[in-house]
C-alpha cells in the first residue's frame, strides 16, 4: 500500500514541478522586426533606451533584439553589449532609478541574411540575472557599449511598435519618426522582447494539463490498490 502512496505523490509531485517550470513566457514584446525602417547605434559613446511593461512581480531571464551590422559581411558579429533596466527613463532628463545592469558577454546571434541596404542583420539574444522588474508600468531597457567581432558599429534595429523610445544625441525621443527613404517613416521604437517569469494567480494551459496529469496518476494508483484489496 505504501508504494501506491509514493507512486501517487511521485505523480503529483512531477506534475507540480513541470507546471512550475511552465510559467516562463514573453513578458512584452516590442515587434515585429522590420530590418528595412531605419537602425540606431548602440556603440562608441552612443545609448538607445525602450519604455516596456511588466506585470507586478514578473522576472526577467533574457532578452532578444535585432541589429544591423555595418556592412554586408556576417563576420560583423554581435559578441557583447552593456544593458541597463531602470523605473523611467534614463535619457529624457527626468528622474529615474536603476532596477539592475550589466554586460552581456557572450550574445548569441544568428546571421538573417542582407536587407534592402545590404547590410548583415542579426538575430540577437542575451541572458539576463533573474530580474525582479518591480518597474512594473514604467519600465525602459537600454543597451549601448555594444561589441562587434570587426570592431564595427551596431545598430539596434527600428520599426514601429508600440514602445517609446530615446536616443542620448540631439534626437532624443525617437517616437517622432524615422529618418527613412524606404517605409515613408512613421512613429520609430526598437525591436526587443523580454523574457522571463510572469507572476500570476492563474494558471496557465499548460499548467492545468499538468496537474489534471498527476491528479489522473493519483487516480490510477488508488484503482490499481482497490483491485489488489478485492483480490
Amino acid at each position: 500500500m505504501k508504494s501506491f502512496y509514493s507512486l501517487a505523490l511521485g505523480t503529483c509531485a512531477a506534475a507540480a514541478l513541470f507546471a512550475g517550470g511552465a510559467s516562463a513566457s514573453t513578458i512584452y514584446t516590442n515587434g515585429p522586426a522590420n530590418g528595412n525602417v531605419q537602425a540606431y547605434t548602440i556603440n562608441f559613446g552612443w545609448q538607445v533606451a525602450d519604455s516596456f511593461t511588466a506585470a507586478s512581480g514578473s522576472t526577467a531571464t533574457s532578452m532578444s533584439f535585432e541589429t544591423w551590422a555595418a556592412d554586408s559581411l556576417s563576420t560583423d558579429v554581435p559578441q557583447t553589449v552593456d544593458w541597463e533596466i531602470t523605473n523611467g527613463n534614463p535619457l529624457s532628463g527626468g528622474a529615474f532609478t536603476v532596477v539592475d545592469s550589466g554586460t552581456a558577454t557572450a550574445i548569441t546571434a544568428t546571421a538573417l541574411g542582407t536587407n534592402v541596404r545590404d547590410v548583415e542583420l542579426f538575430s540577437d539574444s542575451i541572458s539576463l540575472p533573474n530580474v525582479a522588474l518591480t518597474c512594473s508600468s514604467n519600465c525602459w531597457i537600454s543597451l549601448d557599449n555594444g561589441v562587434t567581432a570587426d570592431g564595427q558599429p551596431m545598430y539596434w534595429d527600428g520599426n514601429n511598435g508600440p514602445s517609446d523610445a530615446w536616443q542620448n544625441n540631439d534626437i532624443g525621443d525617437l517616437s517622432t519618426g524615422c529618418a527613412d527613404n524606404f517605409s515613408g517613416g512613421g512613429s520609430c521604437s526598437e525591436t526587443f522582447t523580454i523574457f522571463g517569469t510572469l507572476a500570476s494567480g492563474t494558471p496557465e494551459p499548460a499548467t492545468w494539463a499538468l496537474m489534471l496529469t498527476g491528479f489522473a496518476g493519483l487516480g490510477a494508483a488508488l484503482r490499481a490498490r482497490r483491485k489488489l484489496a478485492a483480490a
